[in-house]
């Protein structure tokens, strides 16, 4: 969710062409006035107007530099595109970090954003909800029905009727089909 302020769209329009379709940004010329030197100026004009916009980072997010601040390429896009995401998720609908089509972009609270998550790296049962209790030696199943707030499905001593479960209660509670994949 936005905690920085973002650029206006008429600030990034100015800085950054965006085309909606392949979800490219590309840094257009600027003016001197953003430049400290001379030499920077030019050697941005020379090697970096008309190049793609930003790098990826560890996560797989696109950041784009602008005036000393990076800012996330999705949250870039839908400002650019006219849509305000202050106080809101920008979910990528396939999951694709850097994709950043339009089309593959939308405003979600948190509990739909979690909805639409990949597999935890911790998970060890490699089912999403599904966990082995030690205790009762027998699996649990889970699912979230608010971020931050699990409801347990039931205790089951097949891990294959605890995915059942799981399943289950997800399709009729809005998760994606893409939620818990890898």
């Amino acid at each position: 969710m936005q905690t920085k302020k973002y650029p206006s769209k008429d600030l990034l329009e100015s800085f950054l062409e965006y085309d909606a379709e392949t979800g490219i940004f590309v840094l257009k010329p600027r003016s001197r006035q953003y430049f400290k030197t001379e030499r920077a100026w030019k050697i941005f004009m020379s090697r970096d107007a008309g190049r793609k916009a930003g790098g990826l980072a560890s996560n797989g997010y696109r950041y784009i530099a602008l005036l000393g601040t990076k800012y996330l390429a999705h949250r870039l896009a839908m400002i650019i595109s006219g849509t305000d995401p202050y106080g809101k998720h920008v979910d990528h609908i396939n999951g694709d970090r850097d994709d950043n089509r339009l089309s593959n972009l939308r405003l979600v609270d948190n509990s739909q954003n979690h909805r639409n998550g990949k597999l935890h790296s911790s998970n060890t049962s490699g089912v999403s909800g599904v966990c082995w209790d030690k205790s009762v030696k027998k699996w649990i199943a889970r699912v979230f029905v608010e971020p931050n707030v699990s409801k347990t499905i039931g205790v089951f001593q097949d891990i294959e009727d605890a995915k059942k479960a799981v399943i289950r209660i997800r399709e009729s509670s809005g998760y994606t089909d893409r939620h818990g994949k890898a």
